[in-house]
C-alpha cells in the first residue's frame, strides 16, 4: 500500500472509527508489511465487531488464518548451511526456492499470498518479465475472488508494476 493510500485510510478511520473499510485495508497493509503481531490484532478486532453475514468476513478469516500458520521458512540447519555457500550457490538456492513456489502455485492457484510472494520474489531477483507474467497468471487464477485479486494488485502497486490497478 502506498504512503498516500495508508494516510487516507488512517484519516478515514479517525473520522469514522466504526467504518469497517479503512480498518480492513489498514489490517491488509499490516499483513503486507510483515507486521504479523499488529496484523493479527487488527484482523481479530475486525472479526470481533463483524456481523456474521458481512461479505468481507471470509477474507478477514483467511487473512488471520494465514498469519497464524507457521511460516514454511528454512530450518536452523538450512540457514547455517546457506551461510557457508558461495554467492553463486546461494543465488542458485534462492532461484530454486522461487521455482518451487511457482510450481506449487500450478497446483494451488488460488493462494493469493503465494502469488504475492512469487511476484515480489521475481522483482527482487530482477526478473521483471517473470513478475509481470506471474501477475497476469495470478489475476486469471483469482478472477472469481475480488478480495484475493486486491491482495495481488496491492503488492504489484507497492512494487511499482505497470497495470497493477488503481
Amino acid at each position: 500500500m502506498t504512503a498516500n493510500a495508508r494516510s487516507a485510510f488512517e484519516r478515514a478511520r479517525t473520522i469514522s472509527p466504526k467504518d469497517i473499510r479503512p480498518r480492513f485495508y489498514l489490517a491488509l497493509a499490516l499483513t503486507q508489511d510483515g507486521k504479523t503481531g499488529e496484523a493479527k490484532a487488527a484482523w481479530r478486532a475486525l472479526l470481533e465487531s463483524a456481523p456474521k453475514d458481512a461479505p468481507w468476513v471470509p477474507e478477514a478469516e483467511r487473512q488471520l488464518a494465514s498469519l497464524e500458520m507457521p511460516s514454511p521458512g528454512p530450518s536452523t540447519a538450512e540457514v547455517d548451511a546457506a551461510a557457508n555457500l558461495s554467492p553463486e550457490q546461494r543465488q542458485q538456492m534462492i532461484e530454486g526456492m522461487v521455482a518451487s513456489l511457482a510450481e506449487r502455485l500450478k497446483t494451488e492457484p488460488t493462494d493469493a499470498d503465494g502469488w504475492a510472494r512469487l511476484i515480489r520474489s521475481y522483482k527482487v531477483l530482477g526478473h521483471n518479465a517473470d513478475a509481470d507474467a506471474a501477475l497476469a497468471q495470478a489475476r486469471a487464477a483469482l478472477a472469481g475472488d475480488t478480495g484475493k485479486v486486491a491482495i495481488v494488485d496491492a503488492v504489484a502497486r507497492g512494487l511499482g508494476m505497470a497495470g497493477s490497478g488503481p
